[in-house]
């Protein structure tokens, strides 16, 4: 309600009840309603029904829904400023990033092909194989190339490090970790599909998964 424009206040609120009701809290299904139809009164009138307190602590806390400890230290470390800008950089939206493989297409290829359909990406620096989804995005299994393997999704903080591994043709590389299977796909990308990786994980139900993706990678 405070900060969409485009659902009605009634909508919100009938909402709100409904999922109190649905989540366990029934009984406070009618405060949930006092306390929104109170903030849309105000509202209506040209008061803030939101007054946030003075302290910088609990009012970032309200602001941007971190814990008061998580904010006490950065404020000593980096002052009110930088503090906001972490809240805001932390509350984004997280990206969608793709890993291109190389083996099987070209960056060009797989940009030219999103733009056909009018779905917008661009190149991450550093990262030769990722393009971020910018706009005109769908569901994943709808984009091109999905059912061809051209691409996983895998974030670009992920794909950085096989390249700091930098693998090489005919070395063998111990994943130790490799559940679901991301960075190891990606590391036999980086040697050419010529050598061999022994992808272990102490979690049965998460080798698994590895297993399936290992099958369907093939």
């Amino acid at each position: 309600m405070r900060y969409f424009d485009r659902i009605p206040a009634a909508a919100a609120v009938d909402t709100s009840v409904e999922l109190a009701k649905n989540n366990g809290f029934k009984a406070l299904s009618g405060v949930v309603n006092g306390l929104l139809r109170q903030y849309e009164r105000l509202a209506a009138q040209g008061n803030d029904p939101l007054q946030l307190p003075s302290d910088p602590i609990q009012k970032l806390g309200i602001l941007y829904s971190f814990p008061d400890s998580i904010l006490q230290l950065w404020l000593e470390q980096f002052g009110q400023v930088q503090t906001e800008k972490l809240c805001e950089w932390f509350n984004r939206p997280p990206a969608i990033d793709l890993r291109v493989n190389i083996l099987k297409t070209t960056l060009d290829e797989v940009e030219a092909a999103f733009s056909g359909l009018g779905i917008t990406v661009e190149r991450v620096p550093h990262l030769p194989q990722a393009l971020r989804l910018t706009g005109g995005g769908r569901a994943i299994q709808q984009l091109p190339g999905f059912q061809e393997g051209w691409w996983t999704v895998q974030d670009s903080s992920a794909q950085l490090v096989g390249h700091l591994l930098a693998p090489q043709s005919e070395e063998t590389v111990i994943d130790a970790c490799a559940a679901p299977g991301g960075k190891t796909t990606h590391i036999a990308e980086l040697m050419g599909d010529r050598g061999k990786i022994w992808a272990c994980d102490r979690d049965a139900s998460r080798l698994r998964k590895l297993q399936r993706i290992s099958n369907a990678y093939n």
